[in-house]
């Protein structure tokens, strides 16, 4: 492929230089050598200089030689430049690997750490800005599993058996209490590098539905941090692998989640999930916190006009609201006060693989420090969902990520591909392959 030509095209410069570096200095030094030889002074340098004819063949001779050893060597520190960018590419694609849990691993292409993977990314590592993200479609109708199996035991008729026969999710539905839930039914790219545009459609589901879905394709036990034995382990692989070649245009039900992290001048926030949170992997550290959409975020059932229900600025009702149920910032007052708006960054959108779920990683920044910030806020964290919080620098971030897989019970299992974005959105992509590979070599 491309590396090989430029290992070829590395090869063939060193050979032509070698040869016109032995050849060319040596003729050119000639040359001088005369002009200074008939000299008896420094003028008469000068003079011979002037006086060369610049037609005669030895003349041309040495400065195309000149000519072409430049050129050569101009050549050969570009090629180089590439192959050892390609080199870093490479070890990093291979250290990615390392560090991405086996049911992803075959994924190429993309970013990948622990259980998640990027379908997408910003090309530049700033980010996306949120207009660029549009729902086109609302689907309100009641979700449904296929009739005829897609895979075994996948389909409506296994659901209502699996509702009929779990005592929880029966009182559930017996209660009339199973919430709505909002999955991606697509989420398509359009090809115009200047200006990416997303548009997504939603399908409107229920926790229910979510909850067999899951069980389904779960790979990593949401109570324990464990792996689980998955009997359906080759259709979850082969299905997850289906959503990155197919690049968006087709979905199973989830519900589509955002991946908030709050950044600060050092670093990000974590946040350690409360053990109450007994089915999003209990007391792990998470970077910063998850929201799983709702209808509010993007739907105006009281506008006039059908069109004009979907909300253009879902993205930021929805981080407000996320901001607001888990730290108690009133989006009036606060969030323009605590945070900078317009810092607001998309910077991926995930694929979970530990349950197969779709996920937005986003940024948005605090005015001041940490400490300020948690002076402010301490009295509302306690109220609200009885956080820890600690300030992660970019340099912890980077233990964090080569210590996966031995640190995996410590952390929600999308904090490791946050904060690789979160890593490249600060320092960009080539410094952030540069310090996680000299990491990993024990250089720092």
């Amino acid at each position: 492929g491309m590396p090989m030509s430029f290992m070829k095209a590395s090869k063939l410069l060193k050979k032509i230089k070698a040869r016109l570096t032995a050849v060319v200095p040596p003729y050119c030094l000639g040359i001088l050598t005369t002009i200074v030889e008939e000299a008896n002074s420094f003028d008469d340098i000068l003079t011979g200089l002037r006086a060369i004819n610049y037609a005669k063949p030895s003349v041309v001779l040495g400065i195309l030689g000149l000519v072409l050893l430049v050129l050569t060597l101009l050549s050969s520190f570009a090629v180089n430049r590439i192959l050892r960018k390609q080199n870093i590419s490479g070890q990093f694609a291979r250290l990615m690997r390392q560090h991405t849990d086996e049911t992803i691993q075959n994924i190429d292409n993309t970013y990948s750490w622990g259980y998640n993977y990027c379908l997408y990314y910003s090309q530049d590592p700033n980010g996306w800005l949120p207009k660029q993200f549009k729902i086109t479609d609302y689907d309100q109708g009641e979700y449904r599993f296929p009739t005829n199996p897609p895979f075994t035991g996948y389909s409506q008729d296994t659901y209502q058996e699996f509702c009929r026969q779990d005592p929880k999710i029966k009182a559930i539905q017996d209660k009339d209490e199973n919430r709505a839930r909002f999955a991606v039914k697509h989420f398509k790219k359009n090809t115009n590098k200047d200006n990416e545009l997303f548009d997504i459609s939603i399908k409107k589901t229920n926790w229910v539905s979510l909850q067999f879905h899951w069980d389904y394709f779960r790979t990593f036990n949401a109570k324990t941090s464990e792996k689980v034995e998955n009997p359906n382990i080759e259709v979850v692989q082969q299905q997850l692998l289906e959503i990155h070649k197919n690049q968006g245009q087709k979905f199973w039900i989830n519900s589509f989640c955002l991946h908030l992290m709050i950044g600060t001048p050092k670093g990000i926030i974590l946040s350690r999930i409360g053990r109450a949170k007994e089915n999003d992997y209990p007391a792990t550290w998470a970077a910063t916190i998850g929201e799983q959409i709702e209808e509010s975020d993007f739907y105006n059932k009281s506008s006039s006009k059908e069109g004009s229900r979907i909300e253009k600025n879902f993205i930021e009702k929805w981080v407000k609201r996320a901001l607001n149920e888990e730290f108690g910032v009133d989006p009036e007052t606060e969030y323009e006060e605590l945070f900078d708006p317009d810092s607001l960054r998309l910077l991926s959108v995930d694929v979970e693989a530990d349950i197969y779920n779709l996920a937005l990683t986003c940024v948005i920044h605090i005015k001041g420090s940490f400490e300020e910030w948690m002076t402010k806020k301490a009295a509302d964290i306690d109220r609200c969902e009885n956080y820890e919080l600690q300030e992660c620098t970019l340099a912890q971030a980077r233990g964090i990520l080569l210590g996966y897989p031995e640190n995996r019970k410590e952390y929600h299992p999308s904090t490791y591909l946050r904060i690789l974005m979160y890593h490249r959105y600060k320092e960009g992509t080539e410094r952030t392959k540069k310090l996680l590979l000299q990491k990993q070599s024990g250089k720092l």
